[in-house]
């Protein structure tokens, strides 16, 4: 049975194969086709990404929330994945929106 230290490292190493600065962030997820809406925790292209992995999570620009039966617990994103969806929220990224 996963525990959720087992998912919140699971969520980790996703998120930093997705590149040290926004810019590598942005690349890879239309790289591997996730798109989303801005300021929609359950929409971006990281809840996308994540998600597709099995994960319950909500994504917000300085956490990600992940959602167990019993247990939530929320977890500080990595630098990269927090100016990323600053950015994707301000419209930076008009190429990763959902249309």
């Amino acid at each position: 049975m996963t525990t959720i230290e087992t998912n919140k490292q699971l969520i980790l190493t996703l998120l930093e194969q997705l590149g040290e600065t926004p810019e590598q962030v942005a690349e890879a997820l239309k790289a591997k086709g996730f798109k989303g809406r801005p300021k929609q925790a359950h929409c971006c292209p990281i809840y996308h990404y994540l998600t597709s992995h099995g994960l319950d999570v909500g994504v917000t620009p300085g956490q990600i929330s992940l959602y167990a039966p019993n247990d939530d617990c929320d977890i500080t994103a990595p630098l990269s994945i927090k100016q990323f969806v600053y950015d994707f929220d301000a419209g930076k990224y008009p190429d990763l929106e959902e249309t």
